[in-house]
């Protein structure tokens, strides 16, 4: 018989792997919207307000990752190759104050979580989690340029966060890094095959952003095969895009 995770194995987990514990009362700081396609921004996911921060579902061994077959959208391109997740030797000291960090934001107080997530990066300056953390904060805030620069040194000190590059290609996205942001998007599918959100978003980029219809159609007909049930809103785009293909 299994038994459940402890709170301080997430807190383990999530530290090391540089995502947050995954609660299922928390609320996933982003939000997708769909409104017109005439609308540049139709098809980007957009940070949402207010939210706990949830940077990673849940990530329970640290280093796991795994070996995506090829899919539709990457054969034409070169494989990505992530280097292991470096083995880093994490004081007790160091859950602690990432379980109070956690706990702040599940509370609310995000300016008290930024304080003890910012104080880890000097203490604890070779975990990725609270790198991750402070992303996805600031990111909310707008602050984009910072964020960026947050979530570039979280997928340093872990380059098998699906979760985090899948963060870093939005922000590359939104600042104009296209190129940045497609190469953010594969190399969270490089990390996690099934993680259907880089998926979805690799899409969008080449659909809207990099104008490149064939590799859009071929990611978002990935994504359908990727998930349970069709999405209704992105089979209308493969509909349109095999339509102007023709």
């Amino acid at each position: 018989m299994s038994s459940k995770p402890t709170w301080n194995g997430w807190i383990k987990a999530s530290t090391i792997n540089g995502c947050n514990a995954a609660l299922t009362h928390w609320q996933k700081s982003f939000r997708r919207v769909t409104p017109s396609r005439r609308s540049m921004s139709s098809r980007s996911t957009r940070f949402a307000r207010p939210a706990a921060l949830v940077i990673c579902a849940a990530a329970m061994l640290a280093g796991c990752a795994t070996s995506p077959a090829p899919r539709p959208a990457e054969r034409a391109q070169a494989p990505i190759n992530l280097p292991p997740v470096p083995q880093v030797e994490i004081p007790d000291a160091a859950f602690n104050d990432f379980a109070a960090a956690l706990n702040a934001l599940k509370r609310g107080n995000t300016a008290a979580a930024e304080s003890a997530l910012r104080t880890m990066t000097r203490n604890y300056p070779q975990i990725a989690g609270p790198y991750s953390n402070l992303a996805g904060i600031l990111a909310e805030r707008g602050d984009d340029d910072e964020a960026l620069d947050m979530i570039r040194q979280a997928v340093e000190r872990n380059p098998r966060s699906a979760p985090a590059y899948n963060l870093q290609g939005l922000l590359e996205r939104r600042a104009g890094n296209f190129d940045a942001a497609e190469q953010a998007y594969r190399k969270a599918l490089a990390a996690d095959a099934t993680f259907t959100d880089a998926q979805r978003n690799l899409g969008i980029l080449y659909d809207l952003y990099l104008r490149k219809p064939g590799k859009a159609l071929d990611a978002y007909r990935a994504y359908q095969d990727m998930i349970a049930e069709p999405d209704e809103t992105v089979g209308i785009w493969i509909a349109d895009l095999e339509r102007r293909t023709k």
